[in-house]
């Protein structure tokens, strides 16, 4: 009987071991051919949102058509065609919200051109006398863009933009001219003649990085707008009572003026977060300043901007 009672016990107590033993580590308790769950993670933290910061700048030549003014010492039209290559610079902040696809973004540039003068001299023989006049010429632009961009997937940092552009073309022209009669009478002429477009539209864009190998990548960027504003053409000055009129006042016109932007270029990154881009960009305006055709009516010309350019980029 004692050593049926010392049997029991023992039987007993192994079993408590067991479940005390199963109750600690569940897993030994489970047979080893049936599969076991993966772990439940924590979710991963939201990502931070990311600002990426540009600057550029380089030499810009402009094209379109030329810039005609009337040369009153002399009495017909000139051309003074299109100002000398100049300079641009320009600047923008992307934002893309933490754990989103999601952009917002600015930037802003501003061109000048170099300036043309057009020196002009002539005597008109023994009976009438001798005219001279001098025209200088220079034209600016400053252009920005606020747009929101979302993600698209095609190589790396890829946006599909939407939003509005602003948009400022502006030539100006400053002349003086004199002329002598063979009587010895002198004729003053001197005007201002101020081209300007001022509009703001849609703009559609795409943008992104395409990687080549290790630190190097091609950087493109295109955008078409429709720009609405008005286009005038001021022309202010004086004269003598006896002299050649010109034409002074203002002639303006409402318009809307198409355009298209592209931009390509060639990237090396020194780190993960910084990167130098050498590329070409063009800038097209359709019919967007007003000037005088050779017989003293006002025309609508186009402008183009372009040409190389140096940028540093940075994300935060």
């Amino acid at each position: 009987m004692l050593r049926y009672r010392n049997s029991v016990r023992r039987s007993l107590l192994l079993g408590v071991s067991v479940l005390a033993l199963t109750a600690a580590a569940p897993e030994l308790a489970r047979p080893a051919d049936l599969p076991t769950k993966a772990p439940i993670l924590k979710a991963a933290p939201e990502a931070n949102p990311t600002v990426t910061m540009f600057i550029e700048g380089g030499p810009m030549w402009t094209g379109g058509g030329g810039i005609n003014y009337f040369d009153p010492a002399f009495g017909f039209s000139r051309s003074i065609g299109r100002p000398p290559v100049g300079w641009t610079i320009a600047g923008g902040v992307d934002y893309q919200f933490a754990a989103s696809p999601w952009h917002v973004s600015f930037d802003v540039r501003f061109g000048r051109s170099g300036k043309r003068t057009h020196n002009n001299s002539a005597s008109f023989g023994y009976e009438s006398g001798a005219a001279s006049s001098q025209a200088t010429h220079r034209e600016q632009h400053w252009v920005t863009d606020f747009m929101v961009g979302r993600d698209i997937g095609i190589g790396q940092q890829s946006q599909l933009k939407v939003g509005l552009r602003v948009a400022d073309l502006s030539a100006t022209t400053n002349y003086n001219g004199t002329y002598v009669s063979y009587y010895g009478s002198s004729y003053g002429y001197s005007f201002r003649q101020h081209s300007r477009f001022l509009g703001f539209g849609p703009r559609a864009a795409i943008s992104g990085v395409f990687g080549i190998q290790g630190p190097w990548s091609i950087d493109y960027g295109a955008g078409i707008a429709v720009l609405y504003g008005n286009r005038t053409l001021n022309v202010t000055g004086s004269a003598c009572a006896a002299c050649i009129p010109f034409p002074v006042g203002s002639f303006d016109s409402r318009a809307w003026v198409p355009n298209v932007d592209a931009s390509v270029g060639l990237s090396y990154a020194f780190t993960q977060t910084v990167k130098a881009t050498v590329g070409f960009q063009f800038d097209y305006y359709w019919h967007a300043l007003r000037t005088f055709d050779l017989n003293r009516s006002p025309i609508d010309i186009d402008r183009n901007y372009y040409g190389p350019f140096v940028r540093l980029t940075g994300r935060f």
